[in-house]
């Protein structure tokens, strides 16, 4: 299963590398890109020493961070956001491989690989496919319905977290 996770994890560092440097380096912002590339090589380092429990965080915080100052310095959202999912998807990565290290060759090590690495594709996607869709759309909902549509996602959640976990 090392393989998938060397793919998830190289696919997000080209994603969110490119997408955060075409969004700075179309606004002519070359010190936005320069960031961008030591974050990236920053990513790597952190790749290597998977002991470390606080630097994959404190890289997506940084990454966060970056991307939130590209959309202040108005660079392009789409690009922004898409650069910002990825760098979810190589933290949680690392900080998974960090908690079951022991465990990778174990059969039921292998099957929890995969059940996460699929619903890991599965959230990142629907979110950069609704946060992407938030962008096209406007839709305007007065304050009731808004909430009353908060209200029932979250106890939707809280079913299917509880149906999940028996």
């Amino acid at each position: 299963m090392w393989f998938l996770k060397d793919k998830i994890f190289w696919g997000c560092l080209f994603i969110t590398t490119i997408s955060l440097s075409l969004g700075f380096g179309l606004e002519g912002r070359w010190v936005g890109v320069l960031i961008v590339l030591i974050l990236a090589a920053l990513w790597l380092s952190a790749r290597r020493n998977r002991t470390s429990q606080w630097l994959p965080t404190g890289l997506l915080i940084l990454q966060i961070g970056t991307a939130i100052t590209g959309l202040v310095m108005d660079c392009e959202p789409f690009l922004m956001i898409n650069g910002i999912a990825p760098a979810l998807g190589m933290w949680d990565i690392a900080q998974f491989q960090r908690r079951i290290k022991d465990d990778e060759g174990h059969t039921w090590g292998k099957l929890l690989d995969r059940q996460h690495y699929q619903s890991l594709g599965l959230a990142l996607g629907c979110g950069v496919l609704l946060s992407n869709a938030g962008l096209v759309m406007r839709v305007q909902l007065p304050f009731g319905i808004t909430t009353l549509a908060i209200l029932i996602s979250l106890f939707g959640l809280t079913r299917l977290y509880s149906l999940m976990k028996k």
